[in-house]
């Protein structure tokens, strides 16, 4: 998964500074390619932990364990939610 969203982003960060009528990098843009690609990087790992610690959170202060289908299906939600936020945000997915 790793590998998959390394790609994605540096798919984005190369995007951006794409031109289709040759190349026209100058000196100034690849460090702020870099930073692009860390700064993407970072706000994408940090939504993650931040929905992950929101569900575990949930999952430890309520009583799902009593209603299973429930328990599974936000589960999976949890999993969408860390992917729909971060494209909202314009994050890796």
């Amino acid at each position: 998964v790793l590998n998959d969203a390394i790609a994605i982003v540096l798919f984005k960060t190369f995007h951006k500074y794409y031109n289709p009528e040759g190349p026209n990098l100058s000196e100034a843009d690849i460090p702020a390619a870099l930073l692009s690609f860390i700064v993407v990087s970072l706000l994408s790992i940090l939504v993650g932990v931040a929905l992950g610690l929101l569900a575990s959170f949930m999952y430890k202060h309520t009583s799902l364990v009593e209603h299973p289908k429930l328990e599974t299906s936000l589960l999976f939600s949890f999993c969408y939610l860390c992917y729909s936020t971060a494209e909202a945000l314009e994050l890796s997915g």
